[in-house]
């Protein structure tokens, strides 16, 4: 008899417990599946918004200048210099896909906003046609387009940041970069620290245009892999971003260097290639965060 009732005390608690855990995977279900819209963006993401829309303003004012004042078909230090800047705003782009994804955000532009972006980049690729072939545009330009670039990328998080827009009950905890985080951490380090060192060759053009395409080749034959930037920014932190962003402000100012010829040589080019090696190498040791 004690027997039979310890048998069905045993089932009925069972029972409670498997009710208890479906319920709560029910309940994380609803959190993970839960819809963005509606919801206060993420500070972080919205930090990594504005800092990716600074960045994309260098990259523009830094892009007109360096073709300014040459003549039609003039190259001389330009494609070296423009490679310091294209590959860095490549390599961001392709971390900021996994940075939506790390921070849970679902990306849904109007209409009306994809329209402005690709009139404005019909725009620019326009602009940068006409300085080349030497038909030339309003110099006033060259600041009016950067401030557009900022205005249509920046504004939103900056407001969202400065009105307290944002969610602030995020939790995260420490944790180690994955091994493949690492080495294509290091890696993009390296690529950076390569470009540089090549433009201060004679043939940069020639060594600067292999590299570039090895280094693409190998980007988007690891894109949906563990090495790939998708999701080595899924899994970087705010220490990693800013490693990154230091070694890329870096090649930017080369970049300038670069374009003046007469001031960049073996020893600066060295130089820089050391710190962003440095710099990205520390980035791959450091500990980055993860949600609770």
């Amino acid at each position: 008899m004690g027997s039979a009732n310890d048998r069905d005390f045993d089932i009925e608690r069972a029972s409670r417990d498997a009710s208890t855990s479906a319920a709560t995977q029910l309940a994380e279900l609803g959190r993970l599946q839960r819809p963005e819209e509606g919801l206060a963006p993420s500070r972080g993401y919205a930090a990594l918004l504005l800092v990716t829309a600074v960045v994309m303003t260098a990259y523009v004012t830094l892009f007109l200048f360096a073709y300014d004042g040459f003549g039609p078909g003039e190259v001389n230090h330009t494609y070296p210099a423009s490679m310091l800047l294209l590959v860095p705003v490549i390599c961001l782009a392709g971390l900021s896909n996994g940075a939506r994804e790390r921070f849970g955000v679902r990306v849904r532009e109007a209409r009306t906003t994809i329209g402005l972006w690709v009139v404005f980049l019909a725009g620019f690729l326009t602009l940068g046609v006409l300085k080349y072939v030497g038909s030339g545009y309003p110099d006033w330009f060259n600041i009016v387009v950067p401030i557009c670039v900022f205005l249509l990328m920046g504004a939103r998080p900056l407001w969202q940041l400065l009105s307290g827009g944002t969610r602030a009950n995020e939790e995260w905890q420490p944790a180690q970069l994955a091994a493949p985080a690492r080495v294509t951490t290091v890696v993009i380090g390296v690529v950076l620290a390569a470009l540089l060192i090549a433009s201060a060759l004679k043939l940069a053009a020639a060594i600067i245009g292999l590299i570039v395409f090895l280094a693409f080749l190998a980007m988007m034959v690891a894109w949906r892999t563990r090495f790939g930037l998708p999701s080595v920014g899924l899994d970087w932190g705010t220490r990693q971003w800013g490693c990154f962003i230091g070694a890329t402000a870096v090649a930017f100012v080369s970049s300038l260097s670069v374009l003046n010829g007469a001031s960049w040589g073996w020893p600066l080019a060295r130089g820089a290639a050391a710190i962003v090696v440095l710099v990205m190498v520390i980035a791959a040791f450091l500990p980055t965060t993860v949600r609770r």
